[in-house]
């Protein structure tokens, strides 16, 4: 079966640098027989993450179930099948894109936080 790599971006500019960029990665890859999926956070609907805790209740190693129903749980049902991942975001006043901070904050469904 062939590997396959996941990019998230979370730019607001689609082919601009870290566009591009992420294109690089993903072309050698390619070049290198794996599957490659490109998603762009600007065009998925993430909602904020409320630290309701609700999804980090269940230890074990099957990620939580996030109580917001938007296009997390379909980045994420890819993001669990891949080989590997790329993460790409402009710095912004010394932190990442506001878009890729909401994702990245949404990530606590792979953690396990008990009440």
């Amino acid at each position: 079966m062939p590997k396959s790599i996941v990019a998230i971006v979370g730019s607001y500019r689609k082919a601009g640098v870290v566009d591009t960029a992420v294109d690089e990665i993903l072309r050698a890859a390619a070049d290198c027989g794996v599957q490659t999926t490109k998603i762009y956070l600007i065009d998925k609907r993430i909602e904020f993450c409320t630290n309701c805790r609700v999804c980090v209740q269940n230890a074990g190693t099957v990620r939580g179930n996030c109580r917001h129903n938007d296009d997390m749980i379909s980045i994420l049902d890819q993001v669990d099948f891949a080989d590997g991942l790329v993460i790409a975001s402009p710095v912004n006043f010394y932190n990442v894109t506001a878009v890729t901070r909401r994702f990245m904050e949404r990530l606590i469904v792979y953690g396990y936080w008990p009440w």
